[in-house]
């Protein structure tokens, strides 16, 4: 019995050890750090926020220390910096909360896709919330 918890206790640590993170490409991490500047002095993260914890690309904690932040930039910086480590697919989701709100960030970074060639017809659908819509 001794043996065996041992060598349940060594399966733990060894399957702890195994830390998988995926984290965005390199195409999209550069389409977002070409547009650093723009991004951090128009993008108001608190208009694109709800959509992004709904799509699960933020937990509630994140943004809860993004929100720390006293200014605007600072805010949409830690917003990309948290992005960029996070997976490929959050990016979309990212392009999509922009398209309302913010649609000529929107057309910057999808301008960004198409001159590295990355598909962009997917993008071209349904927005997730429209902020100019009639309630």
């Amino acid at each position: 019995m001794l043996s065996y918890i041992y060598w349940w206790q060594n399966v733990k640590v060894t399957m702890n050890t195994f830390v998988f993170h995926i984290s965005m490409d390199e195409v999209h991490q550069s389409i977002l750090r070409h547009n650093l500047v723009a991004l951090c002095n128009e993008l108001d993260v608190n208009l694109i926020i709800n959509n992004l914890i709904q799509e699960d690309v933020l937990t509630f904690q994140e943004w809860d220390v993004i929100q720390l932040k006293p200014l605007k930039t600072e805010r949409a910086r830690d917003l990309v910096t948290l992005l960029v480590r996070k997976q490929t697919s959050v990016f979309d989701s990212f392009m999509r909360s922009l398209k309302g709100p913010h649609k000529h960030l929107y057309e910057l970074l999808l301008a960004g896709m198409k001159a590295k060639g990355l598909p962009t017809d997917h993008l071209e659908g349904k927005l997730l919330y429209d902020h100019n819509a009639e309630h």
